[in-house]
């Protein structure tokens, strides 16, 4: 290959790249030009097209603006409805509650007036009670007393009986004393009559007469005894009814108490 070749080909190689960079430059001015126009085109159409979306955008708003209004007043509405609702409700319950709470007072109060009816309804029983067993057993005690009283009394009238057969059969066979009494026996005291010497041809006491004393010290001994024995269940019989009467009392307040108690169960 010789320069002349090389230098054509050079040549020729310059040439076309000179019209490439032509080629290229005028494409750009094209863009660039067909790109500022097609800017100013959405300029203008943007320009146009802002009142009507600001319209659009006032209408929605708007709309938007009505459906928030009446959505609140639904809301409104309903919480109105539902307070009104929980009012009535209050209110029917406060006047339920009243009514109940008047009629079980009054329940309460009917109850307490029956127990308190039937309490004195016992009490009455009870003391009508303790009245009529006091009644009983008195009668009782006086039976007891009469009963008690006629087997002492015979008893008495026996040891009696048998001290005034004893006395007789002692006394049968004394013979009265043949020598009148002393002055000496019954005057002076106690010194002169013991200083005093009397000769007799009897004794002073005879025997039987000692006998007599004896038998008439034993009798008042078993009649004392007697007494005693009787003046002892006298006491005893008249202390039994007051405990009777006491116990009967007693009993007789418990049974109204537990007819109460189960009156209130």
């Amino acid at each position: 290959m010789n320069l002349g070749s090389l230098n054509v080909a050079y040549r020729v190689g310059s040439s076309l790249w000179n019209q490439f960079a032509e080629f290229r430059d005028e494409k750009a001015r094209q863009a660039y030009d067909a790109l500022e126009e097609a800017a100013d085109k959405v300029d203008d159409h943007t320009q146009d097209w802002f009142p009507e979306s600001r319209k659009e955008a006032g209408r929605v708003t708007q709309a938007a603006h009505s459906r928030l209004e009446r959505a609140l007043e639904d809301i409104k509405s309903q919480a109105n409805e539902a307070q009104d609702k929980a009012k009535d409700k209050t209110e029917n319950a406060t006047a339920n509650l009243r009514k109940s709470a008047t009629e079980a007072r009054k329940k309460s109060q009917k109850k307490a007036n029956q127990l308190e009816r039937r309490a004195q309804d016992s009490r009455k029983s009870a003391t009508k009670a303790a009245k009529k067993a006091r009644k009983q057993a008195a009668k009782k005690q006086k039976k007891q007393n009469r009963s008690a009283f006629w087997p002492i009394a015979a008893a008495v009238a026996a040891v009696a009986a048998i001290g005034g057969g004893v006395y007789y059969w002692l006394r049968r066979n004394d013979t009265p004393s043949e020598q009148p009494p002393r002055v000496e026996e019954f005057g002076g005291n106690e010194q002169t009559a013991g200083s005093t010497l009397v000769y007799t041809s009897t004794t002073e006491k005879p025997v039987s007469t000692q006998v007599e004393e004896g038998v008439v010290d034993r009798d008042e001994e078993l009649l004392g005894s007697l007494d005693a024995q009787l003046a002892n269940h006298q006491a005893e019989t008249a202390e039994r009814p007051e405990e009777d009467t006491a116990r009967l009392t007693d009993d007789s307040d418990n049974e109204g108490k537990h007819r109460l108690r189960e009156d209130e169960d």
